[in-house]
């Protein structure tokens, strides 16, 4: 399925995230935020689209400039430019969300996509 298919680019060694092993303190709400990003657990057009069966080219983000899905969020929503800069997340920085889970640090990463999410609220 395509839930599968955007899960296993999320975590394509599907493996338990740095996130839920660290003895450094995540800040609950934010993990919270990360999980449900994670597990494609939201409310991001590809989610809620799907629940009303709207077919996913369908799922337009607010922005006009693409899909609203995980990977739009993060690297394409002129919504999160501003969370991009701030985060320091530059255009073809990561190849794709997994790149991303991997290499960024896991504090940074779980604010990171907790402030993208907020703008979706």
């Amino acid at each position: 399925t395509s839930k599968m298919r955007t899960y296993k680019e999320i975590n394509p060694e599907l493996s338990i995230h740095p996130v839920y092993t660290t003895k450094d303190y995540i800040n609950e709400r934010e993990r919270l935020v990360f999980t449900r990003f994670r597990l494609c657990s939201h409310h991001l057009k590809i989610e809620t689209g799907r629940w009303a069966r709207v077919n996913a080219e369908d799922r337009v983000c607010d922005c006009g400039l693409g899909v609203q899905d995980e990977s739009h969020v993060l690297f394409d929503c002129v919504k999160t430019e501003d969370v991009r800069a701030v985060f320091g997340v530059t255009e073809g920085e990561f190849a794709d969300i997994g790149e991303l889970m991997m290499r960024m640090d896991v504090h940074k990463l779980v604010s990171f996509v907790c402030c993208c999410m907020k703008k979706f609220d």
